[in-house]
C-alpha cells in the first residue's frame, strides 16, 4: 500500500491556501485534503499536522 505523504512545502502551501479561506469553503478544502492525504484503508493517518 502506497502512503500518501506531505513534504514540509506542500503542508505549507495547503496551510496557506486555507487560511485564504472563510468558512464553509475553508471546512471543504481542508476536509477533501484530509480524505485525499490522511485517510489510508487501515484507518491510520500518515499526515498528523502539529497543533497551531
Amino acid at each position: 500500500m502506497q502512503e500518501n505523504r506531505l513534504s514540509p512545502s506542500q503542508i505549507e502551501v495547503l496551510r496557506l491556501a486555507a487560511s485564504k479561506m472563510r468558512g464553509a469553503q475553508r471546512r471543504n478544502f481542508q476536509a477533501e485534503i484530509a480524505l485525499k492525504y490522511c485517510c489510508c484503508l487501515n484507518g491510520t493517518s500518515s499526515f498528523a499536522p502539529p497543533d497551531g
